[in-house]
């Protein structure tokens, strides 16, 4: 046998957390606590 793990992707728990976020809106959350004051040069 073999236990190389082929074609599996490890971006599962990646699409979970976005979809929680999506649901839940911890991003838009965070946005408007956090405040960048940093000017793009």
């Amino acid at each position: 046998m073999n236990f190389d793990g082929g074609e599996i992707s490890s971006d599962g728990g990646m699409l979970l957390l976005r979809e929680l976020d999506k649901r839940l809106g911890l991003t838009t959350a965070i946005d408007h606590v956090l405040h960048d004051n940093r000017v793009q040069g």
